[in-house]
Formats: C-alpha cells, sequence, structure tokens
C-alpha cells in the first residue's frame, strides 16, 4: 500500500478537491441567487445517501424479530435527528395542494417499508400525489387490479414509522409480493442474500 502513489487515493484526494472548489464557488455565488426555493429544489436530487450495512455475527439470518428491532433502533436514531428539515424530497404531482405543502421526505430505501404496513397511508398518500405510479393510472390500477400498498400502488413518501409491524409469518409473503416483484435493485441492495432469495420467476 502506498498512500501517495496509489491511484485510488489519488483519485480520492482530487474528488474532495473539486468538492471543496465547488462548495466555494456555490457560496460565492449564493448571493447572486434570485430564486427562493433553490434550496428546497435541489433536496430533490442532490442529496448525499446515506448507506447503512447490517451485519449478524451471530447467525445467518438477519431477517428474525429480534434483529429488525435493532434495524428499528437504529434508522430511527437517524430519522430523529431534524429528518424533515434534511431528507431528501419527492413532489406531490396534485397542483391543488399549495406550493410551501407539496414537497415530503422521500421513503428511504429500507426493508421496514416492506415489514411495516399501512396500506390506506399508501392510498392516502397516493391519491394525494406522492405514488410511485403515474398519476393518469392510479384510478385504474390501486384498489382494481392491485391491492394498496403493493407495488405499484405505493407511495413514494411513506414512512414507515407509520406503519405497524407484520406478523412474522407473513414476512416472506410480504417481501416476495411487495419488494421482489417490485425492483430487483431494490432485493439486491436490501435483502441478505443467505436468508431470503427471490425466486426467479418473481
Amino acid at each position: 500500500f502506498r498512500p501517495l502513489s496509489d491511484n485510488v487515493i489519488q483519485r480520492g484526494q482530487a474528488l474532495e478537491e473539486l468538492q471543496v472548489e465547488a462548495y466555494r464557488v456555490g457560496v460565492e455565488d449564493d448571493e447572486e441567487d434570485e430564486d427562493p426555493d433553490r434550496k428546497e429544489k435541489e433536496r430533490s436530487f442532490v442529496l448525499d445517501g446515506t448507506t447503512i450495512v447490517y451485519e449478524d455475527l451471530v447467525g445467518s439470518n438477519l431477517l428474525t424479530k429480534a434483529s429488525i428491532n435493532k434495524v428499528v433502533a437504529v434508522e430511527k436514531a437517524f430519522m430523529s435527528v431534524d429528518w424533515k428539515d434534511r431528507c431528501l424530497l419527492v413532489y406531490t404531482s396534485n397542483k391543488n395542494i399549495t406550493r410551501k405543502k407539496r414537497g415530503k421526505c422521500a421513503s428511504p430505501i429500507t426493508i421496514l417499508n416492506t415489514l411495516y404496513r399501512d396500506d390506506d397511508k399508501h392510498k392516502e398518500l397516493c391519491e394525494d400525489g406522492w405514488c410511485s405510479l403515474p398519476a393518469e393510472f392510479v384510478p385504474f390500477v390501486c384498489g382494481v387490479s392491485t391491492d394498496w400498498g403493493t407495488p405499484p400502488c405505493v407511495s413514494n413518501a411513506y414512512d414507515w414509522r407509520d406503519g405497524k409491524l407484520a406478523d412474522r409469518s407473513e414476512w416472506p409473503d410480504l417481501i416476495r409480493k411487495n419488494l421482489c416483484k417490485k425492483s430487483s435493485f431494490d432485493a439486491r441492495s436490501i435483502l441478505d442474500a443467505d436468508a431470503w432469495e427471490c425466486d426467479e420467476d418473481e
């Protein structure tokens, strides 16, 4: 390992210098910015993400009731510190909602969205314009061919803290129905591969 000549280190140093320069220029440009909503708009696409990796050192299955309780404790701690002021924002498609109330915190990508259930909340948010499915399709799909709370009839602003933890016996079906069918990327980034694997036909 050669810190001064290692390519990875050099790239990291260059990136850090660029970020510092971009921040400095951004500060200088703040006074010239005439858009009062600039900072809020930026929160819809330029925030850095935080990835939390859980590892079970005792067994091979992270998805036990005891482990999920620990995940809840960690993620609640993150979301309890100025969450509404720092979260990524998503906006409603409902133009009848006042401009200042159109932005809500985006749902964090977490297994807790699948295990903590409140289908009525998904319905409420989707009907108000915060939905993963385009608004024009919602009346023809959600509550008709697809249940509320099942992709794509899920809200992009759903907060798992509003839900109730499903019974442990329901977890496998919920994961197959709500996570595996939603996105293979979500499945790879959320699931413990040794404990739950989406079937090839899901």
